[in-house]
C-alpha cells in the first residue's frame, strides 16, 4: 500500500513568538508520526523546507527529499533539448489515447489518406506550446486548453496557441512585483552560477515565475542544478528592459 499525501507544500508557514513554526511542527516535531504509519507513503514538503537550514534534519528525520524539476526543454545555453520536448509531446500523445486513439495519427497535421482532423495545426505549433510551457506539465495542458477554448473545430491553430499564451502570460506579468523583476534579470543572466535560496528567490520558485532544472552531467558525474525564468516572462517587455540592463552591469 503506497499512501500519498499532496497539497501539503501550499500550506503557509507561521510561527508564533517563542514557539516553532508550523512547518517544524509538522515535519520536524511529529516526524515519528508520520513515519509510523504501517505502509509506504510520500509526503509533499514546502520548498522553504527543502531549500533551508532545515533540510539536513528532514533527510535525517526522513529520507532525501525526491526534488521534481521542470522536464528540461532547453539546455542551459538556450537551445531546444530535444528529449524534453519528445517527452512533452508523449504526455500530449498518452492524453490524446485516452480519448480518441484515431487522433494520434494527426496530432501534428493532416495526413493524406486518413479521414481524422488534425490536433494541431502544425508541429510548431505544438512544440511552441510545450516550449513556452517551461517544461511544467500543468502549464502545458492549461495553455492547450486555452487554445481549445479559442478553437470551434480541430485543429488547434497556431493563432489560437499565441492568444492562449498572451493571455497566460499577462497572468505571470500580474503575479511578479516591481521590486521582483531584477531578481528574476539576474536568475535569467547567470543561470547555472546562480542558485539562490533567500527568501526572494524560493517566492518566486513558489509562483512558478522561476523554474528549476536539473540534470545528471555523465562527463562530469555530477548533478547539474540551473534555474532560469519562466519563458512567459522572458517574452515580457519590462522584464526584457531589465534584463538589458543588468546585462550592461
Amino acid at each position: 500500500i503506497v499512501l500519498i499525501v499532496d497539497n501539503l507544500d501550499r500550506i503557509v508557514e507561521t510561527q508564533e513568538a517563542g514557539k516553532p513554526s508550523n512547518y517544524d511542527e509538522i515535519y520536524l516535531n511529529r516526524s515519528e508520526m508520520l513515519r509510523g504509519l504501517a505502509c509506504h507513503v510520500i509526503y509533499t514538503v514546502p520548498i522553504a523546507m527543502v531549500y533551508s537550514g532545515r533540510a539536513t534534519q528532514l533527510e535525517n528525520n526522513y529520507d532525501k527529499p525526491d526534488v521534481l524539476p521542470m522536464i528540461m526543454i532547453r539546455n542551459p545555453d538556450g537551445t531546444e533539448n530535444k528529449l524534453g520536448l519528445d517527452k512533452m509531446r508523449e504526455l500530449i500523445w498518452r492524453r490524446i489515447a485516452l480519448i480518441e486513439p484515431n487522433l494520434l495519427q494527426t496530432l501534428e497535421g493532416k495526413v493524406d489518406g486518413l479521414d481524422f482532423p488534425p490536433v494541431f495545426d502544425h508541429p510548431e505549433t505544438l512544440k511552441n506550446l510545450c516550449l513556452m510551457s517551461g517544461g511544467h506539465v500543468r502549464t502545458l495542458m492549461q495553455l492547450i486548453q486555452k487554445a481549445i477554448d479559442w478553437t470551434d473545430e480541430l485543429p488547434i491553430t497556431g493563432k489560437a496557441a499565441k492568444r492562449a499564451i498572451e493571455e497566460t502570460r499577462e497572468t505571470y506579468q500580474n503575479t511578479v512585483r516591481e521590486t521582483e523583476w531584477e531578481i528574476l534579470a539576474r536568475a535569467c543572466h547567470l543561470k547555472q552560477g546562480y542558485i539562490n535560496n533567500d527568501v526572494d528567490h524560493l517566492r518566486l520558485l513558489l509562483k512558478r515565475c522561476l523554474l528549476e532544472y536539473r540534470y545528471y552531467d555523465d562527463q562530469k558525474q555530477e548533478l547539474q542544478i540551473w534555474r532560469n525564468v519562466h519563458p512567459l516572462i522572458a517574452g515580457i517587455p519590462r522584464f526584457q528592459d531589465v534584463l538589458a540592463k543588468v546585462r550592461a552591469l
